[in-house]
């Protein structure tokens, strides 16, 4: 019985975790919104930039890359505030109790971590990332979550076309 619990606990774990970075992942994220009874705000985040780390490096260093990412995300947010990776490029964070000027806040230290350069074999990595964010009283929910997805898309409209190719 106790393997049985042990591996059942391991397979939720595995259902839950984006394994490659160790985050939460987008089924674990609309479960932490269907069961969320605080309001905050929603970062909706993608990188800017990211497709020619993995066509010009390939995809393990990608894959180093998004790591780093998800370490410094980590290191910006508040110990209760919660970073997912929804897919590919994107990340989401749950910024309970944050009012809007608090999430800006967080929005710009996050932008100016990934601004950062990314040391990758060869050379260096530079990415940006275009942030949506959405705020509520009422429980975090993916209405919300559908408010801050667009104002990403609006922040990416916003940035400039070009970039200089990762060396």
């Amino acid at each position: 019985v106790l393997r049985w619990t042990h591996q059942v606990a391991r397979l939720d774990a595995a259902a839950h975790t984006d394994v490659l970075t160790g985050l939460p992942n987008r089924r674990s994220l609309f479960d932490l919104l269907d069961n969320d009874r605080r309001g905050g705000a929603l970062l909706f985040c993608d990188l800017d930039h990211f497709k020619p780390v993995n066509d010009r490096h390939g995809h393990q260093v990608g894959d180093d890359v998004l790591r780093e990412v998800a370490d410094r995300l980590r290191a910006c947010v508040r110990a209760d505030d919660v970073v997912a990776r929804t897919g590919g490029d994107e990340f989401v964070i749950l910024a309970h109790g944050a009012t809007t000027d608090q999430a800006a806040e967080l929005g710009q230290r996050i932008s100016t971590a990934l601004r950062e350069p990314f040391i990758v074999p060869g050379g260096t990595v530079d990415l940006g990332i275009s942030i949506g964010i959405a705020g509520t009283d009422a429980p975090l929910s993916d209405t919300v979550l559908a408010r801050a997805d667009p104002a990403m898309l609006a922040a990416k409209a916003r940035r400039p076309r070009h970039r200089p190719r990762p060396t």
